[in-house]
């Protein structure tokens, strides 16, 4: 009899495994969201991090007012890919726009155009509470 539940038990135990091992290996688990492309996803302006926003192929950075921009150091946070004609020990005048060429890790070659604009807040309204980033 005690032989008997002891069995029992171990094939309860081995059909437990079983079962564990057939619904890990499901494909109703597999992610379907789509493979995020190349992009620039952080600017670094004198070693001051700003987020992009992106407008069609434009991807501008709002810096806040009375920075000189004729010459910055600037690196780029490129995720999914890198940049391709970009130097990082290379000061840059960012008061026009540039182009810069993303290579991406699935193969795809995208151009962007990085603008640098001036945020219009003063400095009264931004040292009193208000969001400028508006």
């Amino acid at each position: 009899m005690k032989t008997k539940n002891i069995f029992n038990y171990q094939l309860i135990g081995i059909f437990s495994i079983l079962i564990l091992l057939v619904s890990a290996c499901s494909k109703d688990k597999v992610d379907i969201r789509e493979y995020e492309g190349v992009k620039i996803v952080g600017v670094k302006v004198n070693s001051e991090l700003f987020t992009p926003t992106y407008i069609d192929d434009i991807t501008q950075v709002v810096i806040p007012a009375g920075r000189d921009l004729s010459k910055v150091n600037l690196q780029l946070l490129v995720i999914n890919g890198e940049a391709i004609n970009f130097d990082e020990n290379t000061d840059y005048d960012c008061r026009k726009p540039f182009k810069v060429s993303l290579k991406g890790k699935d193969g795809q070659q995208k151009e962007t155009t990085l603008k640098n604009t001036v945020s219009s807040c003063s400095f009264f309204f931004h040292h009193r509470g208000f969001d400028c980033s508006i």
